[in-house]
């Protein structure tokens, strides 16, 4: 399994496990990595399957349960060092939604969770019948890899950004029928195992994300029976972290979040 670290000089606060979204990888995260890393958190995070430095065709993930457990494998390594420390875990996109099924599922491992602009809506009414003949083709062709549809130009406000993702060999827009569909099952176990949301959690979006329904992630806020804290980035589009004009405030809530669970 390949691991990201940043590490931390002085005494470690906590520790946080972070998660990418759909077709990026890890290395994206080298800024708010470092934030948090020279504040005294030490950060993980790893590619998950068909991303990145995973070794699998890209897009092509065999199930979206081997992600969970691999987040869930460097979760224990970052438990076993400095073990009395708590541990965090911050999610974006599908880093988001793999972070809401570990809090449902591994409640016991983290102390709060940050979830950023998560994919909670199915595609189901959006494609209507091709939803059904799509679902049967996945037991015909279950690799077959289609364009995962996110328009660059809808990634951030900042072009900069947009273009260093465009040209990122790492970033791909793959995704195949099995995997589409292995999303959507867990979109749906969200909802349906949303109780079992104990730990305080942080959610935030951009007010324009056309990547991801926004009036979806702010159901599910509202549904969560837990302490919890929203902050919507007006104007803001999928990563509101890459905004000039967001990108102090969202690290500095994101700190503050995790100072005030220590």
């Amino acid at each position: 399994m390949f691991i990201r670290k940043w590490p931390v000089s002085g005494a470690v606060k906590g520790k946080l496990v972070l998660v990418h979204g759909l077709g990026e990888h890890s290395g994206r995260y080298e800024e708010i990595g470092n934030y948090l890393s020279r504040r005294g958190f030490r950060v993980y995070a790893t590619d998950v399957e068909g991303h990145g430095m995973d070794v699998s065709l890209y897009g092509a993930a065999k199930s979206f349960k081997k992600m969970i457990n691999r987040v869930k494998e460097l979760t224990f390594m970052a438990e076993a060092e400095a073990p009395d420390v708590p541990i965090f875990l911050m999610g974006h996109s599908l880093g988001g939604l793999i972070s809401i099924r570990l809090l449902e599922l591994e409640s016991k491992l983290f102390r709060a969770g940050i979830i950023s602009s998560p994919p909670v809506k199915s595609y189901r009414e959006e494609l209507g019948s091709l939803y059904h003949g799509f679902f049967a083709l996945s037991f015909v062709v279950p690799f077959l890899r289609l364009s995962n549809r996110i328009d660059v130009s809808e990634i951030s406000n900042d072009e900069k950004t947009n273009r260093y993702y465009e040209l990122d060999p790492m970033v791909h827009d793959r995704i195949s029928l099995k995997f589409f569909f292995e999303i959507e099952k867990h979109i749906d176990l969200a909802w349906k195992e949303i109780e079992k949301i104990r730990h305080p959690v942080l959610f935030t979006y951009g007010s324009e994300d056309s990547v991801v329904s926004t009036e979806a992630i702010l159901e599910f806020y509202e549904n969560l029976k837990t302490d919890k804290k929203l902050i919507t980035f007006p104007g803001s589009k999928h990563e509101p972290f890459r905004d000039r004009e967001h990108k102090e405030v969202f690290f500095s809530e994101v700190l503050k979040f995790l100072l005030s669970l220590l």
